[in-house]
């Protein structure tokens, strides 16, 4: 991830249920890949 950490860390900080698994569902809408 070199952009868009704070995103990362507000999936993380979803509360979860059973199996460690979020109470609501969590969607990723776009990505972009580059090269390094």
């Amino acid at each position: 991830v070199t952009t868009g950490m704070d995103i990362v860390d507000a999936i993380a900080g979803k509360p979860t249920g059973g199996q460690d698994r979020p109470h609501d569902p969590v969607t990723i809408d776009s990505t972009d890949i580059t090269d390094a």
